[in-house]
């Protein structure tokens, strides 16, 4: 532990406003608290294999008529300095993040995970253990029995650590989708668990997207119904259905004993029907009447064309904040994901 503080102290570097260097609320402060930020000490640890360093900015501002102190995240290198992030501190010490493409504030959780010594830490994994057989929902969580009551007690321990989105690895969240697709499977988790978590802690479309395929190639149908919800089906999810669809044909109604898969217990058609009528309902969702198609994926990329608030869009390609997309006219480009629903 002590080497890793050590680790940081050499790579960040802090360049604060005069003053102010006391108390909860001073730059030293704040800046702590940011660079404890998991997104801060993942960038530290990247940009310290590029032999570059984090800077801090400190200055006042105002932001929708209200007073703000601005702290301005940049990676410093040999030939300039170039940001990583912008953050506003209200009057209450409260620090928000700078959304570049929405022009908005939202607030950042710098709380920190604090467990009782005499309790050992529950893990995600120590709920959903490879092989479990959880049939029960959260909605029965206050029944009288020893198995929910007991899984009751290790959800409470596990949700007091305050995890938020990037403390659920993709390999635990796994867990969550079902197996259908191996013949005799005893394990089984039931998928509105799945959907408790991504709901409550807001799990990362990038996660989510991993899942989608995962559950499309798995064949659990009420986990692809959940994961749509929260995202946006593109030609990659459709392809991944077709691609699973062939194979099943491909076996005329034959056990393949290499894969333990059974081609009659098959859900791969009811997944592509609901995964091409999700697409179909892809459009452009935009307050302001229409949305940007930039030839890149950046908010100050060259604009190919408007695509009005409603139009059906071809989606594409759907990883990452920006969607590769087909308007109507045929023309390809990028629209960021906040500009696209299919609700």
């Amino acid at each position: 532990m002590r080497a890793i503080t050590f680790f940081f102290s050499l790579i960040i570097a802090f360049i604060c406003c005069k003053g102010q260097d006391q108390g909860a609320c001073s730059n030293t402060s704040i800046i702590d608290k940011i660079k404890k930020l998991p997104e801060s000490i993942k960038d530290s640890i990247q940009l310290f294999k590029q032999k570059k360093t984090i800077v801090y900015q400190v200055w006042t501002d105002t932001f929708n008529r209200k007073n703000y102190k601005v702290i301005k995240q940049a990676v410093e290198d040999d030939f300039h300095l170039s940001t990583l992030q912008l953050y506003y501190v209200d009057q209450n010490c409260n620090i928000f993040k700078y959304d570049t493409v929405k022009d908005s504030l939202f607030l950042v959780n710098t709380k920190q995970k604090k467990m009782n010594n005499n309790i050992n830490p529950i893990e995600f994994s120590d709920l959903f253990k490879e092989g479990s057989n959880i049939k029960f929902t959260p909605y029965d969580l206050n029944k009288d029995i020893p198995e929910i009551k007991e899984f009751k007690a290790k959800l409470i321990s596990f949700e007091s650590t305050n995890p938020s989105s990037d403390d659920f690895d993709l390999a635990d969240l796994s867990l969550l989708i079902n197996d259908m697709t191996f013949i005799n499977n005893e394990s089984y988790i039931d998928s509105s668990w799945l959907g408790y978590f991504i709901r409550k802690f807001n799990i990362s479309s990038k996660k989510i997207y991993a899942l989608t395929n995962l559950a499309i190639k798995q064949e659990d149908v009420n986990a692809v119904i959940i994961l749509k919800q929260n995202y946006i089906v593109s030609q990659v999810q459709l392809k991944e259905a077709e691609e699973k669809s062939r194979y099943v044909k491909s076996l005329n109604g034959k056990i393949d004993t290499n894969e333990y898969y059974d081609p009659s217990f098959s859900k791969i058609s009811e997944i592509e029907i609901i995964l091409k009528k999700s697409y179909s309902k892809n459009h452009i969702q935009d307050n302001d009447g229409y949305s940007n198609l930039r030839k890149d994926k950046n908010s100050a990329s060259e604009i190919l064309q408007k695509i009005k608030s409603g139009e059906h869009i071809d989606v594409l390609d759907n990883t990452g904040d920006w969607y590769l997309i087909k308007s109507k006219e045929g023309k390809l480009g990028y629209v960021h994901k906040s500009r696209i629903s299919a609700e």
